[in-house]
């Protein structure tokens, strides 16, 4: 069974994830997919990775971070402080609708707001990393040079645009 869900963050704003559950059974694993920054919950990555672990009978909640994808909020508004607490929504909202048995799979972005909440978390089922970005700015480095940082630094945002076109900001206070 897979469902789109809509459920509120800490701030009250609107966050689309989408669950899917094969067996129907709440008592099995399931695993929050947390999505890189610009990317969203549906990517084919992530869609991906729901199929495989599906075959496996392990169940996925997708969803999209703040300002991303169907959820509400301004993508230049996000910040990883944010990102830890929609994850941390995402989980209280599962353990509500009776899930017991949850585990955290983040990538680039999404992968240290993981390792950020699972700091917090007793009973986390499982916590895997792909490509965890872990200094945001010895990335940001590394792709636009010195040069690149100097301006980030000198205008106070840096932009990108993502696959449709859509060009949004990067503060320098985004950590």
């Amino acid at each position: 069974m897979q469902e789109k869900i809509f459920f509120k963050n800490k701030e009250g704003l609107k966050l689309c994830g989408i669950i899917s559950n094969p067996s129907d059974d709440k008592g099995k694993p399931v695993v929050v997919v947390c999505h890189g920054n610009f990317s969203g919950k549906d990517s084919r990555t992530y869609v991906s990775i729901e199929k495989a672990l599906n075959q496996k009978d392990i169940s996925t909640f997708r969803f999209d971070f703040f300002g991303h994808g169907e959820s509400e909020g301004n993508i230049e508004d996000l910040t990883i402080s944010q990102a830890v607490r929609d994850i941390e929504s995402s989980i209280e909202f599962l353990k509500a609708l009776g899930y017991s048995k949850i585990g955290l799979l983040g990538a680039s972005f999404g992968g240290v707001a993981s390792i950020m909440e699972a700091s917090k978390l007793s009973n986390l089922f499982v916590l895997v990393l792909k490509s965890p970005v872990i200094d945001y700015f010895q990335n940001e480095f590394r792709f636009r040079g010195e040069t690149g940082m100097e301006n980030w630094q000198k205008l106070g945002y840096i932009e990108h645009t993502n696959r449709d076109g859509k060009v949004s900001r990067l503060e320098i206070f985004f950590c």
